[in-house]
């Protein structure tokens, strides 16, 4: 059982820290608000990987087209 929480606490599954506290009377409103960082690390690189493939395709097409376009106006003149 020690072994399964030191291991949780290692990897971020432990009990989240408070962040900011006080103390609220009668008729005060409050709002509880958090930053969506539910994506892991692993996620974000290979989104980041998926995203900069798309664009190496993306800049190696519009390169082909280029130089069938020039090829074109040489066979041309």
């Amino acid at each position: 059982m020690f072994l399964w929480k030191r291991v949780k606490s290692l990897f971020g599954f432990g009990d989240p820290q408070p962040v900011y506290i006080e103390d609220v009377e009668p008729g005060q409103r409050f709002v509880v608000a958090h930053e969506d960082n539910s994506t892991s690390r692993r996620k974000r690189r290979k989104a980041d990987k998926k995203t900069a493939k798309a664009a190496e395709k993306q800049a190696a097409k519009v390169a082909k087209k280029a130089a069938k376009k020039a090829a074109k106006k040489a066979a041309k003149n």
